[in-house]
């Protein structure tokens, strides 16, 4: 961490103010009402800086957030592992989907005229009581005024005391607190057209229809042959439904979808009679899907390999079971994953680089950035693809795109200098 300032030596100078262990990628950070910086990293929680003294007061989960209440109360949210309540005294409480919050993944957080907390959840909005610890959780119900969407983005409140809030699908609602009325902003859709403009992966089966994946839309499928598109098919789900889908995968073999979704596991659907079937992670077992966030899909010959937010899978969808591939690497966020001619299956993830498995003899390979100019450049990768001269390419994130060179081993770089501008 480095500090800037306009004065000192020179406009813009810089000092060293703390170094963070490990590689611990910051994602938030905060200042609080005792000018304390709050640093949240990708995997090793939350850390506390007080002048040149730094604390580690939350020590593992991805950050997402900080917020101070009325009280000089800390709250943090993560994407897996809950909240954290840190009173001014030090004293520190978590909460989450185990004490009845509806989610481990919290996003946001705001405070009401009355010192009710406002958590805005993946699984839905929650209203607390941090006196009597009484909680509630406002979902979609289908009821006049429900709140539209569960996944809580956003929460702002206005000078009258009204709260607004941003979901990921359901636009923006607004509300009296008093009250619990939702009132929404959203932007409408035609039936029989693609019903979410958040597009992801898409495939096309041997019927010349494009299966395409969305993010609040379910799963849509457009007719080739007559550029029409069919109803959008939405996925079990934690308790309801999900249309928020992330990878999909054309099973030929077996005439079948295999659609990997946001919190609702993996799900199989047959082209044939359109029956699905879905697989979920069950806690304590360790042949089941390492996670409900299932992020990518690809086959490898009669079975799949699975890129989950918690780690990878072999899937044999015949007996229905998952085997942990690299398990001691703790591989998280995985963003994308190939396999290439010699049978190395690679890996990009978010915030950890890439990973060469070698599916036959299981010799591996880390690829981490670093300053050599030919290094993979950045930890944050996006996309794997191989070309049709089975070149590996690699789509990251802020530092253009990489081309593996497998004679020496590393990566060719093109960016900036290139004339991309992505």
């Amino acid at each position: 961490i480095d500090a800037k300032t306009a004065g000192g030596e020179g406009k813009g100078a810089r000092w060293l103010v703390a170094t963070l262990p490990g590689d611990a990628a910051i994602t938030a950070s905060f200042i609080d009402s005792h000018n304390r910086l709050w640093i949240g990293t990708t995997r090793l929680g939350a850390f506390c800086l007080q002048g040149r003294r730094l604390t580690h007061p939350v020590t593992e989960g991805r950050v997402s957030t900080f917020y101070e209440d009325r009280t000089k109360t800390l709250w943090i949210g993560t994407w897996t592992d809950g909240c954290y309540q840190i009173y001014p005294n030090g004293r520190t409480e978590r909460h989450g989907l185990a004490d009845g919050f509806g989610s481990d993944f919290f996003r946001t957080f705001c405070e009401d005229n009355d010192g009710m907390m406002w958590m805005g959840t993946a699984n839905g909005l929650v209203r607390y009581n941090p006196h009597t610890g009484a909680k509630s959780i406002y979902r979609p119900d289908g009821t006049p005024g429900c709140l539209p969407d569960k996944s809580v983005w956003s929460i702002a409140k206005d000078r009258q005391g009204t709260l607004w809030i941003g979901t990921y699908f359901g636009g923006v609602s607004y509300m009296n607190p008093s009250y619990q009325i939702f009132r929404h902003y959203r932007a409408s859709m035609a039936d029989r057209e693609l019903t979410s403009n958040v597009v992801g992966r898409m495939t096309e089966d041997n019927d010349r229809r494009l299966w395409i994946c969305t993010e609040g839309g379910g799963l849509n499928v457009l007719d080739l042959r007559t550029g029409r598109f069919g109803h959008a098919i939405a996925f079990p789900g934690n308790g309801e439904p999900t249309l928020n889908l992330k990878s999909i995968y054309f099973d030929a073999g077996r005439h079948a979808l295999w659609i990997g979704t946001h919190l609702g596991g993996l799900t199989r659907i047959d082209l044939t009679t359109f029956e699905k079937k879905n697989w979920q992670y069950e806690p304590g077992n360790p042949h089941g899907l390492p996670s409900n966030i299932v992020r990518d899909i690809i086959g490898y010959g009669p079975y799949l390999i699975v890129g989950t937010q918690q780690g990878l899978a072999l899937f044999n969808p015949d007996t229905g079971r998952f085997t942990q591939l690299m398990a001691k690497e703790h591989i998280d966020y995985v963003s994308s994953i190939i396999i290439d001619r010699h049978d190395n299956l690679w890996v990009a993830t978010e915030g950890k680089g890439a990973y060469r498995y070698n599916l036959k003899t299981r010799s591996m390979r880390h690829y981490v950035a670093a300053k050599s100019p030919h290094s993979i450049g950045s930890d944050n990768l996006n996309h794997l693809f191989i070309d049709s001269k089975g070149r590996l390419w690699i789509a990251t994130s802020g530092n253009g795109i990489l081309c593996y060179r497998p004679q020496t081993d590393d990566f060719e770089h093109y960016g900036e200098r290139q004339r991309l501008v992505g």
